[in-house]
């Protein structure tokens, strides 16, 4: 089994102590991911499975928001189990009170946390109307209804951007293995008396005051 696993490092320089938490944190949530795939590889392993048979998982970041209170970071991964009948690929967020020290579940993100899940079920609903017109009725029927149910295994994967929250819904959970990855931008203006005031204002600072820039890498 090989992995390959990239994260950021992450510097504020007028706040060192809050980065070194932060850093702590983000090492925790990769590590975790890592060693759900080789728990997973070592309990599908099978004397059966041709020798030159591998599992690899590999997993890539990008910044979705920046902000000096809190960050949201998106995590896609790519992963194979010898003896498979194809690769999965999905993707993990997360999203962190830097002043805090608490890592931000999707209730966390609304002013109510109780109309989360409802809000992001009807508004994603009826942006995969138009996203997945593609798909056929009874497949778009039965996938998405089930995968839009307004639960926190459904909505565990709500990043935070300048623009507003955006939902991944990974392969199989609302439209056919073929279709990949799906995502709903959820635009602020639609999030006004929804979103929590403290996502709200780090929004509004990242906005105005986060320079753009390349953070170093690590990579184990």
């Amino acid at each position: 089994m090989t992995y390959e696993v990239h994260f950021p490092d992450i510097a504020l320089a007028e706040r060192p102590e809050l980065a070194k938490d932060a850093n702590a944190v983000v090492s925790a949530f990769v590590h975790d991911s890592v060693n759900t795939f080789l728990k997973e590889g070592e309990e599908a392993y099978s004397p059966d499975i041709a020798k030159e048979s591998s599992s690899d998982f590999s997993m890539r970041w990008s910044a979705l928001l920046l902000s000096p209170t809190i960050i949201s970071l998106r995590f896609d991964f790519s992963e194979y189990t010898a003896g498979a009948a194809h690769p999965n690929s999905g993707t993990r967020i997360l999203n962190y009170d830097l002043e805090k020290h608490l890592l931000l579940q999707t209730p966390d993100l609304f002013a109510s946390t109780s109309k989360a899940f409802p809000f992001l079920s009807k508004f994603s609903r009826n942006a995969l109307t138009t996203i997945l017109a593609d798909q056929p009725k009874y497949s778009f029927e039965s996938e998405m209804a089930a995968g839009t149910e307004p639960t926190s295994d459904n909505f565990e994967q709500v990043g935070i951007t300048k623009s507003g929250l955006l939902i991944v819904f990974s392969p199989y959970q609302v439209a056919p293995y073929a279709r990949g990855t799906v995502q709903v931008d959820v635009p602020n203006a639609d999030l006004v008396g929804i979103i929590s005031e403290r996502v709200s204002e780090a929004v509004k600072m990242a906005t105005e005051n986060i320079v753009e820039a390349t953070p170093e890498q690590m990579e184990y």
